[in-house]
């Protein structure tokens, strides 16, 4: 005789009796009723069929969403890869033009004869510096313009260095300084002196520096005065010492010639000058003469317009 209340106990069992949850004593007493009840057969008919299905739908499910995850990650690849690709072109782009022009820069750093004129200028203040350099004589010519003060620095000498290539005092130098008011000289005094091209652009040229200046600036072509030109941007120079007592704090953004790979334009820098003066914020120009220094560059001034001092670096 069928007993309702045993089918639907035997019913709520089956689910687990699937899965094998169920204990020995529960699945023997599963079992045996089942033996003799065709209805709860039926039932775990139907529910091994309704499992299988539904497996195979999950099956489905999980296949197409890994379908749709593979071919998002292999378009992200594919982007990454575009990425990739772009960065490194653009830095091998920078890379080649730097090297190309830290080779052609380095040609004129031996030059023994040239003329090199900077020029410094900003809202109030003006300054031009003039290197001559004929084999190992030197001459510097500075005039200066500041606040509306006018004062010319004069310095004629020799070059002589060390063992390590650094300038040493010869006691052969003279300097003669000049404003509105008075004129004063020192003659054959201790100060080294040295000129050469400086290439402040790449004054540490090494693996790592290419590196920063390849990733950290931007290169463009630009045409200054009918010559066309590298500008660079996105450099931070500290304290780099130029001719003639003048020095770069701080670069916005700089001209390098493509044809010689010197920089002749410097934007927007802060500039600090010798003898105790002030720096200021301007621009930067820079002219090159190469061969056309002679010895009429070297005449100095009339010592007698001068009075002669003994430390004429106090004025």
């Amino acid at each position: 005789m069928k007993n309702e209340r045993t089918c639907k106990i035997v019913q709520d069992l089956l689910p687990n009796y699937i899965e094998k949850l169920t204990n020995e004593e529960t699945n023997k007493y599963i079992e045996e009723h089942l033996e003799n009840c065709e209805e709860c057969k039926k039932v775990l008919e139907n529910m091994k069929k309704d499992l299988e299905l539904n497996g195979e739908k999950a099956d489905k499910k999980e296949v197409k969403y890994l379908k749709k995850f593979n071919n998002k990650m292999k378009i992200l690849e594919a982007i990454l890869i575009v990425i990739v690709l772009i960065v490194i072109a653009v830095i091998g782009r920078k890379a080649i033009i730097i090297t190309s022009l830290y080779n052609k820069a380095k040609q004129y750093e031996n030059s023994t004869n040239f003329h090199e004129t900077i020029y410094t200028y900003s809202k109030d203040n003006y300054i031009k510096t003039e290197t001559y350099k004929l084999d190992n004589r030197v001459a510097f010519i500075q005039t200066r313009i500041i606040n509306g003060e006018k004062e010319i620095q004069r310095i004629y000498g020799y070059e002589t260095s060390n063992e390590n290539h650094s300038a040493v005092a010869n006691g052969k130098t003279n300097e003669y300084i000049e404003n509105k008011n008075w004129k004063k000289a020192g003659l054959n005094t201790n100060m080294a002196i040295t000129a050469n091209i400086p290439n402040e652009f790449f004054y540490s040229y090494n693996l790592s520096g290419l590196l920063y200046l390849s990733i950290f600036t931007d290169i463009k072509t630009k045409e200054y005065n009918g010559v066309e030109y590298y500008y660079i941007t996105g450099l931070n120079t500290n304290w780099l010492e130029l001719e003639g007592g003048l020095c770069i704090n701080k670069e916005e953004g700089i001209y390098i010639n493509k044809q010689t790979g010197l920089v002749e334009r410097v934007m927007s820098s802060t500039f600090a000058t010798g003898k105790g003066q002030e720096g200021f914020e301007g621009t930067l120009d820079k002219t090159y003469e190469f061969g056309t220094v002679t010895e009429d560059d070297f005449i100095e001034p009339d010592i007698s317009e001068y009075e002669i001092v003994d430390e004429i670096w106090k004025y």
